[in-house]
């Protein structure tokens, strides 16, 4: 006779799984409670018209797509949950107590990435953490930044991109005269405002360059290359679009200047990311295979 003990009973299928997902939920309702401030800050400023940020709502389905893209590594890690994350879990909420005591951003911001890095340590161990800390850290390209901190690269981009705009004309034969941000023609003038600065234009193509680089295979020094590529494009591209509104106004009229202004934004953008795409092919940075190391 053959007995069959209960220790030997075959567990179901997904049983293991069952007690990491109810802790992501729970983890994740606790997150979204806890700081609602921040998401609700983060919406409005997504949503506000002429915003640097306006690409923030694309930011988490990118970094759910690095995960994904490395989701056969994820799966090979062995976890072991480790005690040491809850204390960098508390050590981000006590920042968060002090983010809603001084209505922080940033500080949130920090005491969010703190709290779920520590949380992912605490649940799957420190080898996962580290795996997924590029993908969090992605994250912020959704979080607006402190004013402080953005008004002098705001600033320089709006005078680099001046500037890059008066060479283009100059090299199209325009006469061209440039007095701060304002540039003027023989018969139309324009001023580089704010809004038109680059700004929006250099933080959206960053985040996309990041996730970009980061789904390729190729060494370090190539993906800072990459990445350093981006930048340069994306105030070359608003130069260029600046540009283009002062030749319709010079050749046409300012209200066909004032319509490529308003619609020149994507068809410039499109050509920074086509040109990101070949400096990729140039370098020989083709798309990492999911599971493969980059």
């Amino acid at each position: 006779m053959v007995s069959l003990s209960h220790n030997a009973r075959p567990a179901r299928p997904g049983a293991a799984a069952a007690p990491v997902a109810l802790i992501g939920a729970l983890l994740v309702v606790a997150l979204a409670f806890l700081y609602a401030p921040l998401w609700s800050a983060c919406w409005k400023e997504w949503w506000q018209e002429g915003s640097a940020y306006s690409h923030g709502i694309l930011i988490p389905p990118l970094a759910l797509l690095m995960i994904w893209q490395r989701r056969e590594e994820l799966e090979r890690l062995a976890w072991r949950p480790a005690l040491t994350g809850l204390a960098l879990v508390l050590l981000g909420l006590t920042l968060q107590l002090f983010a809603r005591w001084g209505c922080s951003t940033m500080v949130s911001w920090a005491s969010f990435l703190v709290v779920v890095t520590g949380g992912i340590a605490f649940v799957a161990g420190w080898p996962v953490a580290r795996r997924l800390l590029p993908p969090v850290l992605f994250l912020t390209f959704m979080v607006p930044m402190s004013a402080m901190l953005t008004q002098p690269l705001v600033f320089g981009a709006q005078m680099i991109s001046t500037r890059v705009a008066v060479l283009l004309l100059r090299v199209m034969g325009f006469q061209v005269h440039q007095l701060g941000t304002i540039i003027q023609m023989e018969n139309y003038t324009l001023q580089v405002a704010l809004p038109c600065s680059g700004f929006k234009t250099l933080i959206a193509l960053s985040a996309f360059a990041a996730c970009f680089t980061y789904l390729l295979r190729g060494s370090l020094p190539k993906k800072l290359l990459l990445f350093g590529t981006a930048m340069v494009l994306s105030v070359v591209v608003n130069g260029l679009r600046i540009s283009l509104v002062g030749v319709t106004g010079e050749l046409i009229s300012s209200t066909a200047a004032t319509w490529v202004h308003d619609n020149g934004g994507l068809p410039v953008t499109t050509l920074a990311l086509g040109g990101l795409y070949l400096m990729a092919r140039i370098l020989k940075c083709p798309l990492a295979a999911p599971g493969s190391r980059s």
